[in-house]
């Protein structure tokens, strides 16, 4: 809902600055002007591509980044297994906390170098090859926790500077 907000807003101001022909364009006899703009917009390419990259970039971050806090204990039980100690397992989530306050920190200060589509990327894609090697590592080593907690805590911290930052800009 929020991209399809930002999208109609930017096709709105699109058609102000004349970009779509005068605003009068398309007002049928039937009323349905503003459909029959919004649908011809649809059917071009570039619109339709921009709505579906940012939609689905937002829920491949939704699914990453609330699936990870969420479940942040159940990974944890798993990485390190049943004879953690709840102080170990709260140290661990505590530690990803705070290592998620400084991507996020560490997102704001990169963010005007190199611009908000680049910061999606760059953290998708590294939050991408760091569950990658949690699975991989997860799968070789069941008994390899620092390794796999060293995966998920890159892939936190490239979460919140990458996407999370990014996707507010």
């Amino acid at each position: 809902a929020p991209a399809m907000y930002i999208w109609y807003n930017s096709l709105r101001r699109a058609r102000q600055a004349g970009h779509f022909g005068s605003s009068a364009a398309g007002a049928g006899a039937g009323g349905d002007g503003p459909k029959k703009r919004l649908r011809d917009a649809l059917r071009e390419g570039h619109n339709f591509r921009s709505l579906v990259g940012t939609a689905g970039t937002w829920f491949l971050f939704d699914v990453a980044f609330y699936g990870t806090s969420i479940f942040t204990p159940a990974i944890l039980e798993d990485v390190f297994g049943d004879s953690q100690t709840i102080n170990a397992m709260l140290s661990h989530g505590l530690f990803i906390a705070v290592l998620g306050v400084f991507g996020t920190r560490m997102g704001l200060a990169v963010l005007p170098k190199i611009g908000a589509k680049v910061l999606n990327t760059a953290g998708l894609a590294v939050s991408g090859a760091c569950f990658l090697a949690c699975a991989l590592l997860f799968d070789a080593r069941p008994a390899g926790g620092l390794a796999i907690f060293g995966a998920l805590s890159i892939t936190f911290f490239a979460l919140t500077m990458g996407p999370n930052i990014a996707t507010f800009v």
